[in-house]
């Protein structure tokens, strides 16, 4: 996941703040949380929450979405979720957990502050496959992995698997799914290359 780079951010991970709606959402029941980001994942995350949680503040440092026009829609006309455009999180507030965000309006400069339980960052991913730069493994713009549906990259005997070459799903039980393929694949390398 890419993060915010604010100060402090870290304490947060696991205690208010997280990247994956669907695998922390349910903890943020009955609560007002905020999602960050203006694509598909974000909007998506807050159609998602806004199914149990009682108010939803989607964050966007634009006024202009990459999220598809009928996502976009669907978030628009949802009475529970709150656009919050042209701003930045600037200072994530609370103790031991996240207790709220202060937004700063990239027009105006204006700083407010929300009040929230949860915090959803859906702003990209930065797969970690710096290490590999300059390897023999080819990587695509973006840093993933170039691997085929077999977990087979550029070079013969190395296999990738999960976020590292996943450009859609990011989803532990795909990467686990992939990792498991990525296993037999070597298994089979290995057993022809004795």
């Amino acid at each position: 996941a890419r993060w915010l780079g604010l100060p402090g951010e870290e304490k947060f991970i696991g205690h208010g703040l997280s990247a994956c709606a669907t695998c922390d959402g349910f903890f943020m029941r009955g609560k007002t949380v905020c999602v960050v980001g203006g694509g598909n994942t974000a909007f998506e995350d807050a159609l998602f929450l806004s199914q149990f949680c009682p108010e939803v503040n989607l964050i966007h440092r634009r006024d202009a979405f990459r999220a598809d026009q009928v996502t976009v829609e669907k978030v628009k006309s949802n009475p529970k979720i709150k656009l919050v455009l042209n701003s930045v999180p600037v200072e994530l507030l609370g103790g031991e957990t996240l207790e709220g965000v202060k937004v700063k309006n990239v027009k105006t400069g204006e700083i407010t502050q929300i009040a929230c339980s949860g915090l959803f960052v859906a702003i990209g991913a930065e797969p970690q496959t710096a290490f590999l730069k300059d390897s023999l493994v080819a990587l695509a713009d973006n840093g993933l992995v170039l691997a085929d549906e077999r977990t087979h990259t550029t070079i013969e005997g190395i296999f990738a698997a999960g976020d590292c070459a996943d450009k859609h799903y990011r989803q532990a039980i795909i990467a686990a799914g992939n990792g498991a393929k990525a296993g037999i694949e070597a298994a089979a390398f290995v057993n022809l290359h004795r």
